[in-house]
């Protein structure tokens, strides 16, 4: 599903999604002790500083090279845990670089994502979904020591509105400009932290997802990393020099997503100093994700084909019963085969999924199973499946089964 401006939200789905995050923040899953939506301020905090083997090896998100992909993980969960309560949700960004004032002062109202803060009670949000009744800042998770209550800078649309003209100009630099990696992650990173100082509050600090903003200003900076991608494409020119800390490197693992790898958080409460490794969810040995994992954004894939993907078609690994969602498109052709047949203007794009049982960590394309999908520009027409290895696959079509794939077979749509 397709990340809108956050600007152009209807009423009804800028309702539906603080609804979604509402639900998030008081949903306790049974043997967990934060809610779902506490649990990825968690992870956020614990990225900070991490220790591996025995040895600390910082922070694993900020100020190096897997600034980038680890934050493009960490939104494409939190879009799965928002879509799991609605399903017709995607995750917006907040356009704060464009240059234009309503793409801000659209987002900071009450039936959105709040106001400013309330000068006269302290800089605290007093109005829309996040005051103090219905949204708790965790004292565990209070890395800014800034109180229970959310807060945020008093003059965000009046005497400061004026500063984001020069992040916006800086962070278009950053994309348009003649930059390769080393040039690029400094020349957003900045902006993308002057952002969050402009924001002030409980954005301040590193438990800042504490303030539901974070979640469209890190949607805005994906973005704009997916814009430089397309002028820069590929592996190569991912952190080609390999730097940075563990986690950084095209291969390495990213925690909290490691496979339960021997690296942990040391950080800890801010109230009782309880460890923030036992706050966060335990993963399955199998999850395991790296910077190279996240480097196709899908933009390149037809819309037709990203709405198939998305909406109707489900594709699982029947040994783990994970469902398979890093997919990459390997290559569009004319379909000749259905030009025999006597359809024309029919393009054959085939994409590629990984199974993460399916393949050694040597394994440079990741690729276990494919869809072979003939289309056109506004409609995909017909579906195959082939199973190239590891473990068996099972393709569901709007929640029903199709059975296992057996090498190649084809896949029946609505």
């Amino acid at each position: 599903m397709t990340r809108k401006n956050a600007k152009d939200f209807s009423s009804d789905e800028r309702q539906r999604y603080c609804n979604a995050l509402l639900t998030l923040k008081h949903t306790i899953e049974p043997g967990h002790t934060l809610s779902k939506y506490d649990e990825f301020v968690a992870i956020h905090y614990g990225v900070t500083r991490r220790l591996r083997n025995g040895i600390p090896i910082g922070d694993g998100a900020h100020f190096v090279p897997g600034f980038f992909s680890w934050h493009r993980e960490y939104l494409n969960r939190f879009e799965k845990a928002i879509r799991v309560v609605d399903s017709t949700l995607s995750l917006p960004y907040w356009d704060w670089s464009s240059g234009n004032n309503d793409d801000t002062t659209s987002v900071f109202t009450d039936d959105f994502m709040g106001p400013p803060g309330d000068s006269s009670n302290g800089n605290k949000i007093m109005s829309g979904y996040f005051v103090e009744s219905g949204w708790v800042i965790h004292p565990e998770l209070d890395g800014g020591n800034n109180g229970s209550v959310l807060i945020r800078d008093s003059t965000l649309l009046t005497s400061k509105l004026s500063q984001l003209s020069d992040y916006g100009i800086a962070a278009q630099d950053a994309v348009n400009g003649d930059n390769d990696f080393a040039a690029f992650l400094p020349g957003l990173e900045g902006p993308h932290g002057s952002i969050h100082m402009w924001v002030g509050g409980h954005m301040t600090s590193m438990t800042s997802p504490n303030d539901p903003i974070f979640f469209l200003h890190h949607a805005n900076i994906d973005r704009l990393w997916s814009k430089w991608q397309q002028l820069h494409p590929g592996p190569a020119n991912y952190n080609p020099n390999d730097d940075g800390s563990y986690g950084s490197r095209l291969n390495d693992r990213m925690w909290p997503w490691d496979g339960s790898d021997d690296t942990t958080t040391t950080r800890v409460g801010t109230a009782t100093g309880v460890s923030i490794q036992s706050l966060i969810p335990t993963y399955s040995d199998y999850d395991i994700v790296t910077p190279r994992h996240v480097l196709d954004d899908n933009l390149t894939i037809p819309v037709p084909i990203r709405q198939i993907l998305s909406n109707v078609l489900q594709v699982r690994n029947q040994t783990t019963g994970g469902v398979l969602t890093r997919y990459k498109m390997i290559g569009s052709v004319p379909d000749k085969f259905a030009a025999s047949r006597g359809i024309p203007n029919q393009i054959l794009t085939t994409v590629g999924y990984e199974d993460r049982l399916g393949r050694s960590e040597s394994d440079n394309d990741f690729v276990d199973v494919i869809l072979e999908i003939s289309h056109t520009d506004s409609q995909v027409n017909s579906v195959r499946g082939v199973q190239l290895g590891g473990d068996d696959i099972e393709i569901f079509v709007n929640g029903a089964s199709t059975g296992t794939l057996v090498k190649t077979q084809e896949i029946p749509l609505p």
